[in-house]
């Protein structure tokens, strides 16, 4: 059994993915480490350049290609490489991101030295050439207070599934069939399901240690029916727990919250992808959802917590 394996799930990324093969290899490791390629029937020449990368791959690197006969996204594609997968812990790379040079050495070390069976990462975003830090000083302070479950459920956080390494016995008990059905938010309700079903002893390190490369184009312009359901669907989940579990927790669920239903709101009211009627449907589905009726019932001092961005979004909304 490997101590580490990573999961790489591609798609039509012959612009990146040779960038995101070669930062793997280019990290120093003493022991073997597993990689699963999951091509997930690209269209272009995704498939011809892992074949072309694989041929430079260091010794410690055991590579695994894995075809699928038909496209069937990423959440499948995900759950394809943890099927194939040997590793006691696992870590998520997206084809379009990389890996910072120490980034296996430092995930390794914290498996030798902690007994955490999820650890969380910082990472620089790179947007359009220009970079940050993913968590900030408040971010990161939420994480190391609150650990994975509360974190995913009181604030808008990272969420994603890169930013954390899990122990594979932790997702073993999941119900991966079930979590293929969400292709938007996947990754937020991917983290509840892990520390709602596990006993989490979590630790994270404040470290950038990877490059998330931002998308380009507006999530207005990606919206569509789909997305807007499968991210009410996790708002409507989230607040159902923090009610019913954590009810001394709902008045700072709602700053997190608040911020994850302005933004759904705002790019329905700005997509082009609807007609009038269309966004009329949609928009009175969010408002008359009970999650987003309780997060946008605001006191003053929930208010002044929110970016300016948002703040402004509220006050339109009103």
């Amino acid at each position: 059994m490997y101590k580490l394996s990573i999961i790489i799930a591609t798609y039509n990324a012959e612009n990146t993915i040779k960038r995101c093969l070669e930062s793997v290899f280019n990290n120093a490791c003493s022991s073997k480490v597993e990689l699963i390629v999951v091509n997930d029937c690209s269209t272009d020449n995704t498939l011809a350049l892992i074949e072309e990368c694989a041929k430079a791959k260091p010794e410690y690197i055991d590579l695994k290609i894995i075809n699928q006969k038909q496209n069937c996204g990423p959440a499948i594609s995900r759950n394809v490489g943890l099927q194939n997968c040997n590793g006691l812990y696992v870590g998520f790379l997206d084809s379009d991101d990389e890996l910072k040079p120490d980034y296996i050495s430092t995930i390794l070390n914290i498996i030798e030295e902690s007994k955490a069976n999820v650890i969380g990462i910082n990472a620089d975003v790179d947007d359009n050439g220009g970079r940050y830090t993913l968590l900030d000083n408040e971010a990161v302070s939420n994480l190391e207070k609150y650990g994975l479950l509360k974190e995913a459920l009181l604030f808008s956080g990272d969420g994603f599934t890169w930013s954390h390494i899990y122990k594979k016995e932790l997702i073993d008990r999941l119900d991966l069939d079930s979590l293929e059905k969400l292709i938007f938010t996947e990754d937020l309700n991917f983290n509840i399901e892990i520390a709602l079903k596990n006993d989490i002893n979590f630790s994270f390190i404040n470290k950038n240690i990877y490059v998330y490369y931002f998308p380009q184009g507006t999530h207005i312009s990606r919206i569509n029916e789909k997305k807007i359901n499968d991210a009410l669907y996790v708002i409507d989940k989230r607040y159902r727990i923090v009610k019913n579990q954590f009810p001394e927790l709902l008045d700072t669920f709602k700053v997190g919250n608040l911020k994850a239903s302005l933004r759904l709101i705002y790019a329905v009211k700005k997509t082009k992808n609807f007609d009038k009627k269309q966004k009329k449907v949609f928009l009175k589905k969010l408002r008359t959802a009970e999650s987003i009726r309780f997060t946008l019932k605001l006191g003053f001092k929930t208010f002044m917590k929110l970016s300016m961005k948002d703040k402004i979004r509220y006050i339109l909304y009103k």
